[in-house]
């Protein structure tokens, strides 16, 4: 009776022996599981400390840099500016795209200059039209379909472009909202100039920053500048 007994046992060793198996490939398959998601949570903590620019602003213009120092950390943003003649405006990555809302609309109600988004990484395109509003419209290279010719025809873009009685240039460039950002997060820089005395750099000019698809726009510049001579 002995050697039933004997076979028993062993078929229930190498049934344990299997389940154990198991137990520690599962086990296994857990802890890397629990590696990979503190690594990728330990990264994506890591990216969002990381100081980006957000904008920048006139390095000689104090009030200014106060009243942001004052604006971003009253809402819990830190901030840090630093240049020369141009001062950056970086916040946390994590705290870019709220800091931009506040400071959007601090400037427009104070009406103080500050452009957004990263530096360009090429040169914007200028295009001498010497032409009025209207007649620029017509042209096939600013047609409704071509981003350019969209940024003109927005309804705020439109409401000052045709106070020019003349459009002399038009500078155009597509610019990362802030460092490292997705791809599709850019502003659209749009100049219109007009040269006020031959021979000089006076000159009216406007320049457009229309916001990703929502077509949100910031002016940063509406006044005449340059010298007489």
């Amino acid at each position: 009776m002995s050697e039933p007994v004997s076979g028993s046992s062993t078929k229930i060793s190498h049934s344990a022996v299997a389940w154990l198996g198991c137990f520690l490939a599962i086990g296994v398959m857990l802890m890397i599981l629990v590696v990979e998601s503190r690594r990728n949570a330990l990264t994506r903590q890591q990216d969002s400390d990381i100081m980006v620019r957000i904008a920048g602003v006139g390095g000689t213009d104090d009030p200014v840099h106060e009243r942001i120092r004052l604006v971003l950390e009253g809402e819990g943003i830190p901030v840090v500016m630093w240049g020369s003649r141009f001062h950056n405006v970086t916040v946390l990555r994590s705290e870019a795209t709220r800091a931009i809302k506040i400071l959007r609309k601090d400037a427009k109600e104070r009406g103080y200059w500050i452009h957004f988004g990263d530096f360009p990484d090429t040169e914007p395109l200028s295009d001498w039209v010497y032409a009025p509003y209207a007649q620029i419209l017509e042209h096939e290279k600013y047609a409704a379909s071509t981003d350019l010719g969209a940024c003109l025809r927005h309804p705020d873009v439109a409401t000052l472009a045709r106070g020019y009685p003349q459009i002399d240039r038009i500078l155009y460039q597509r610019i990362p909202l802030f460092q490292s950002c997705a791809k599709d997060q850019v502003i659209q820089d749009v100049s219109l100039e007009q040269y006020l005395k031959p021979g000089t750099r006076k000159r009216r000019t406007t320049l457009f920053q229309i916001f990703g698809d929502q077509g949100e726009v910031h002016i940063p510049i509406n006044r005449v500048v340059g010298e007489d001579d």
